[in-house]
């Protein structure tokens, strides 16, 4: 699966703190890069949503893309 990010995305992800960001670049280049299904990452679509679908980067913490 290939993923971009936006502007927005780059916007809001400076914003985050840097111990956030750090967990979501650990998990994107570990994880979610070789297999996106990795049961920890709990990727899923989202319900009545088409193409927004959510990622878990830590616990309470969630990504949220559109495919």
């Amino acid at each position: 699966m290939q993923s971009k990010v936006t502007q927005g995305f780059w916007k809001c992800y400076v914003a985050l703190p840097k111990h956030i960001q750090e967990l979501a670049a650990y998990n994107y280049h570990n994880y979610f890069k070789h297999n996106p299904y990795y049961p920890s990452l709990q990727f899923k679509q989202l319900q009545n949503f088409e193409s927004v679908y959510s990622v878990r980067i830590w616990y309470r913490l969630q990504g949220f893309g559109k495919i």
